[in-house]
């Protein structure tokens, strides 16, 4: 399958930014979040709408964790340079109705 073109990691990577930018998370918390923290939050809600790779709980290998209680999340590692360009076309769209449902202004691409 052909890998993600130049301009759908472009255009990914600007969807992002508008979402980082805009919104805060939790809502109404004021925190913001950059770029690659929304890539996780929205590939992990993608990956659960389409029935694919999921977390799991599991032991810290420092006996430690996210929250002191001993266990991480581990997901698998979907990294947008290994996309196809079926997989990121999918995933864009999913984060542009995101972000158009959650009142995401989005910019307007340059032309080239």
């Amino acid at each position: 399958m052909q890998r993600a073109s130049a301009p759908q990691h472009a255009a990914l990577q600007m969807a992002l930014a508008d979402i980082a930018l805009q919104k805060d998370w939790p809502p109404r918390s004021g925190k913001l979040h950059g770029p690659g923290v929304w890539w996780q939050l929205l590939v992990a809600a993608y990956d659960r709408e389409k029935k694919q790779e999921r977390a799991q709980f599991l032991p810290a290998v420092d006996g430690v964790g996210f929250d002191g209680g001993g266990v991480d999340i581990v997901r698998g590692e979907r990294r947008r340079r290994n996309l196809n360009s079926v997989e990121i076309g999918e995933i864009l769209e999913y984060v542009n109705a995101w972000a158009a449902s959650n009142g995401v202004q989005r910019r307007r691409r340059e032309a080239a």
